[in-house]
């Protein structure tokens, strides 16, 4: 948190040292409070901007974890509290309080902290990126005709063995409108429907599951993992609250695929992705695959990317040179941008998606083809067996990252499951 440049304390001189001493524990506890009662990570200024490229805005709602029975059991004895469960995490969970047009929801969020069983409390949030441009010192290469997606990052090796049954992969996105032919074989997850509310609209998410989900009929685009199940679930807004909601829904995927920048990520947010990895998949952990961006303006250390045991991924043009890295990612992946997907466009069968916005979904795919084929390993097997199976690909020495090899990562996958299991019949 930033605290404000305190004001000078007149000190005696030498003589005076127990008066300095005082009045700097007296600093000290003034401070303090303010630290452990928001422990939060962001800053303490409604809508100023936290550097140059992020925004935020402050709601009418506090965000809150706490233990779950203490906590319920005071807000039973409280009527006037609007509450409502946000994502549940073992005995824990997070809880939204909608607060009245004049509150102040840092005071708010001070008050509630002290409450029995609240771990934290902060304001909802919305984290904005500010327009830039990006000045380029090298020009990407696009074959938009010519360009071979399953050769590249080797899907038709992995296709003989798999193309995603068993595998369930989540995307969150704007929305979704899958009465698309390419979709005609889509399998949906149990309990995700998608609305016609979206008709004639050019959604990302749209595109996106394209990319995944397209039918193998001959002609492109077809999906890298098509038989894979689908969680479509819709993102009203880029508020906390929304962004724990659907992070709650789409845990229960095997894959979660995040197809744009997150460029802060909020307590609650680390937290449940946190217990997802650890917890998900009846123990052996979801996978988050997160897009890194595709310039230094996408640069968020504090973004999704930037958490522990994400995928954060990055793309590449079609002569498979990465278009930006940060450097301050190990091991990144990457995969081809600018692909062809499906559109929802009335006079135009497919699209174009590029960038990160490509590359994720192909990575998730990827993933999903892994865990259909091998569905004991673990996300942490999973996300190691992927980088270790991908091959350096590099732009000069600006950048270089980890290019997916399906293929390799299948037998990988395939060939690690069947090793654990030798060795636990053989020493059991």
């Amino acid at each position: 948190m930033r605290f404000a440049t305190s004001p000078a304390v007149n000190v005696p001189d030498r003589s005076g040292r127990h008066t300095r001493f005082f009045l700097l524990l007296l600093l000290c506890l003034w401070l303090l409070p303010a630290r452990v009662v928001f422990a939060t990570d962001v800053s303490h200024s409604l809508g100023r901007e936290l550097d140059d490229s992020i925004s935020v805005r402050t709601g009418q709602r506090v965000l809150l974890r706490a233990h779950t029975l203490s906590f319920l059991d005071y807000a039973a004895g409280v009527p006037e509290m609007r509450l409502r469960l946000l994502a549940e995490m073992g005995i824990d969970a997070l809880f939204m309080v909608a607060l009245p047009s004049e509150a102040d929801p840092w005071l708010e969020s001070r008050r509630i902290s002290d409450l029995p069983g609240v771990v934290y409390a902060q304001p909802d949030q919305l984290f904005e990126t500010v327009p830039q441009r990006t000045a380029w010192n090298w020009k990407p290469s696009y074959n938009m005709d010519g360009f071979d997606l399953p050769a590249s990052v080797g899907l038709n090796g992995a296709w003989k063995v798999t193309r995603g049954h068993g595998s369930t992969v989540a995307l969150i996105d704007d929305g979704f409108d899958l009465r698309s032919p390419e979709f005609s074989s889509l399998n949906g997850a149990a309990g995700f429907t998608t609305s016609d509310a979206f008709r004639g609209e050019r959604l990302h998410g749209t595109r996106v599951a394209g990319v995944l989900f397209a039918r193998h009929d001959g002609q492109r685009p077809e999906g890298v993992s098509p038989e894979a199940r689908l969680m479509a679930v819709g993102l009203p807004s880029g508020w906390t609250s929304d962004l724990v909601s659907a992070l709650d829904r789409a845990s229960l995927a095997d894959v979660v695929a995040i197809s744009w920048v997150v460029a802060r990520a909020a307590r609650p947010v680390k937290d449940l992705i946190e217990y997802h990895q650890r917890h998900g998949r009846s123990g052996r952990g979801t996978l988050f695959v997160v897009s890194a961006g595709n310039s230094t303006d996408s640069d968020f250390p504090e973004g999704l990317a930037g958490l522990a045991r994400v995928v954060p991924v990055f793309a590449t043009d079609h002569e498979l040179r990465p278009l930006y890295v940060d450097p301050e990612i190990d091991e990144p992946l990457c995969a081809p941008g600018m692909l062809d997907t499906v559109s929802t466009l009335a006079d135009r069968d497919t699209e174009k998606l590029g960038g990160s916005s490509a590359a994720v979904p192909v990575v998730a795919g990827v993933l999903a083809l892994m865990l259909s084929s091998a569905p004991e390993l673990s996300g942490e097997q999973a996300a190691r067996l992927l980088r270790a199976t991908a091959r350096l690909v590099s732009r000069g020495a600006d950048a270089s990252c980890l290019l997916v090899n399906a293929d390799a990562a299948v037998s990988a996958a395939r060939l690690a499951v069947a090793l654990s299991f030798e060795q636990r019949t053989t020493h059991p």
